[in-house]
């Protein structure tokens, strides 16, 4: 599980349902909207400095692979199409985008 916090979002390991522990601490320009990939071990996160990171797992431990600044205003809101193979967002510029994702 992903959760925010001012400037930081917190991974979160649980086992049969019931929390272990936060296993990942990562420092962000405030998280505004956290999406988790149904599909693959990856999630996005929409930030207040007009950012789209997409963060993956390797082993437990979470890296940013990519980061894109396309909005002039935070982003308030970020989710998938039915495939996931694109991400729709939007921000206080007024403007949606969609974006086509690559996955392996």
């Amino acid at each position: 599980m992903v959760s925010c916090q001012q400037n930081e979002i917190k991974i979160w390991k649980f086992h049969d349902g019931k929390q272990i522990n936060c296993i990942q601490q990562i420092q962000i320009d405030y998280a505004t909207y956290l999406i988790f990939s149904l599909r693959t071990i990856f999630f996005i996160a929409g930030s207040f400095d007009s950012s789209i990171k997409l963060y993956y797992d390797n082993n437990y431990k979470w890296y940013k692979q990519a980061s894109n600044i396309s909005h002039g205003g935070l982003v308030t809101c970020v989710i998938f199409n039915k495939q996931e193979d694109q991400l729709i967002s939007c921000s206080q510029d007024f403007l949606i985008v969609i974006w086509k994702i690559f996955l392996p």
